[in-house]
This record gives C-alpha cells, sequence and structure tokens, in this order.
C-alpha cells in the first residue's frame, strides 16, 4: 500500500509540475484562439452575459478584471509537501507584453531574487520559453493574443468567503473546458477592479495544488523586463 500511494503522489507531482498559473493562461489563450475547438455556445453566453453586468452593492455579480499594468509575486503550493515554487509575474497588457520568472527563492537582503530557472516572455503574439542559465529559448507559440484582462469572464460566481481573515469571493471555471475545469480564483472584496487584489487561484477539479499571491502592484514594470535575448529565436 505505502509503494502504490507513493506511486500516485509521484504521478500527481509530476501533473502539478507544469501546472502553475503562467501554464494555465498560457493553455486558456490556446484554448480561445483554437481553430480546432470552437467555443461552446454556454461559454460565448456567459462571456456575453458577463461583459453586460454591472457591480452591484454586494459586489457578486460581475467578474474581477485585471489591471492593465501590474506585476505580482506567487507561490505555488500543493498537499503533498511544503516545498514551494517561487514565480514572478511581470504584466503590461498596454504594451502586449509579459513576463514570468521561476526562481528558487524570495528576494535576499541585497534586494535580488534567485537563480531563474525559467522564464516565460510573452511579446505581442510571440511566446517564448527561456531557460537564462543555459541559455536555451525555443517558440511556444508566434501567433497568440496575450490574455486579455478580462479573462475571468468566462467564470461564475460561487460563494462569498472569509479568507485568511479577508472577506473574499470565489469564481469558478465552467467544466466545459476540460484544462481549466473546476479551477477557482479568489480575490479581496473591493468595488474598484484595481482593488481586487486576487489571493488565490486553485488548479483544476483533479489537481489540487494552487497558487497564491503574496504580493499584487499595480503599475507599469521596467521595460527592460521584456527584452528578447539575444540566444532567442528570431
Amino acid at each position: 500500500m505505502k509503494f502504490t500511494s507513493l506511486i500516485i503522489c509521484f504521478l500527481l507531482l509530476s501533473v502539478t509540475s507544469n501546472n502553475s498559473l503562467p501554464h494555465q493562461l498560457i493553455k486558456l489563450q490556446e484554448y480561445l484562439h483554437s481553430n480546432t475547438k470552437p467555443l461552446p455556445l454556454s461559454i460565448k453566453k456567459r462571456i456575453y452575459k458577463n461583459n453586460k453586468l454591472t457591480v452591484d452593492n454586494n459586489n457578486e455579480s460581475k467578474p474581477p478584471i485585471w489591471p492593465l499594468q501590474f506585476n505580482s509575486t506567487l507561490i505555488k503550493i500543493t498537499p503533498f509537501d511544503h516545498n514551494i515554487q517561487w514565480t514572478k509575474l511581470y504584466y503590461d497588457y498596454k504594451n502586449q507584453w509579459a513576463r514570468f520568472d521561476f526562481v528558487d527563492y524570495y528576494y535576499d537582503m541585497d534586494n535580488q531574487w534567485g537563480p531563474i530557472n525559467e522564464t516565460i516572455l510573452w511579446s505581442n503574439t510571440t511566446v517564448y520559453f527561456i531557460e537564462p542559465q543555459t541559455k536555451q529559448c525555443k517558440i511556444r507559440s508566434r501567433n497568440l493574443p496575450l490574455i486579455s484582462p478580462k479573462w475571468l469572464s468566462l467564470t461564475t460566481f460561487k460563494e462569498s468567503i472569509i479568507f485568511r481573515g479577508l472577506y473574499a469571493n470565489v469564481w469558478e471555471f465552467p467544466n466545459d473546458i476540460e484544462e481549466l475545469a473546476g479551477m477557482k480564483y479568489i480575490h479581496r472584496v473591493a468595488q474598484s477592479d484595481d482593488e481586487k487584489i486576487p489571493l488565490r487561484s486553485t488548479n483544476q477539479s483533479n489537481d489540487p495544488g494552487a497558487t497564491d499571491y503574496v504580493d499584487f502592484i499595480v503599475g507599469p514594470s521596467d521595460k527592460d523586463l521584456f527584452y528578447i535575448p539575444s540566444y532567442c529565436p528570431k
């Protein structure tokens, strides 16, 4: 029994290793822009309805909209151990840029990140997977628009909860999208979209991991962060 449990645990961990928020966003965008998977009518209706809604006094009617520019520190957690995966997210929809840095540890006293193991760089419609330490770079897609600030318009309101002492709302993705079935997004209750600070996004129903937002800072980031390394394919 112990050996079987270890195998199951290993398999679950292998599934979650590439299932952090950045990878989920890419899979979602690939799904939305796929020519072979037309959006179900139920999804189209939900997007249209959510984009038409206004925020009521309980703030439960309209899904949150991401700010056009922000940066955030993310941690990927699982119920199997206490190890965490650190990720730094830079999002700039105005310039069609995004960057995700996967690092070993948080800032040190010199305000430096740990070594970057991998970077996902989104520049206009091109997505690069970069390994800075070995100077390897490959292109995931050349025709994938940056995820929209309204990507949560796919969700439906689930419930209001107290999350770590904060009033929060929970939104859930539909089962119609296999890649995101059962995924939940939790944010602080607020009237302004800029103040609806994300707190956690869970993985799919069959993957018990989650991504927590350690911080969420609205505003532009250094443009040099979105520079494409010279060793990347043209």
